[in-house]
């Protein structure tokens, strides 16, 4: 029966990574319909759910997740991001603490937590945040597009084109197109220049 039961949420897992949500989700709740314990299910649903933008649900699932299990550091960061989409930011931080709590080397959880700090207005924490993320994974593009936002937002615009044009490369690099012609520098400096008017005031958005 067990096996069942495990092929059944594969099936649910090979349907989401497909992106067949609303299936996925049907298979996660058939199986917790007969093992409503089934943590990794509850996980998953709430992930799913987050995804079609039912961040309420998403918090009701994963939660119980945690309460089942709530030393899953994937979780934490799961049910943070819901908590976030839902304007929630004071317990979004709790869990993306939490995450990095238990496990101090989960680069999205770092990445996530310091983007939320910089909307916060949260700069100097928001810079920790993202030089940790690097430290731990320098080639992390997200991680190198928000610092850069951070540092622009700082004023310290010389470090903030050094952190953008590296983020712009990697990406054409892993495009497989580098290009190191002027069009390039001019979008890296006129992205620092929105970002100095979306600041400016001391008022992030």
């Amino acid at each position: 029966m067990a096996s069942d039961v495990e092929r059944t949420f594969d099936n649910a897992v090979a349907l989401h990574k497909a992106g067949r949500l609303d299936e996925a989700q049907r298979a996660y709740r058939n199986i917790l319909g007969s093992y409503p314990s089934h943590v990794n299910a509850l996980h998953l649903l709430g992930v799913a759910a987050y995804q079609s933008g039912q961040s309420g649900a998403a918090i009701d699932f994963i939660g119980k997740a945690i309460n089942l299990n709530g030393r899953v550091p994937a979780f934490h960061n799961n049910i943070a991001l819901a908590y976030e989409a839902l304007g929630r930011a004071e317990s979004a931080v709790a869990h993306y603490t939490k995450a990095i709590t238990l496990e101090p080397n989960y680069v999205e959880a770092h990445t996530n937590l310091g983007d939320l700090l910089m909307r916060q207005g949260k700069l100097d924490e928001a810079l920790a945040e993202h030089q940790r993320a690097l430290e731990l994974k320098p080639d992390h593009l997200g991680a190198h597009l928000n610092l850069g936002n951070v540092l622009a937002a700082q004023g310290k615009f010389d470090n903030a084109v050094v952190q953008q044009w590296n983020a712009r490369l990697k990406a054409h690099s892993h495009a497989g197109t580098v290009h190191f012609g002027e069009n390039v520098v001019r979008q890296i400096i006129e992205q620092i220049g929105e970002h100095h008017e979306l600041f400016e005031g001391g008022n992030p958005r």
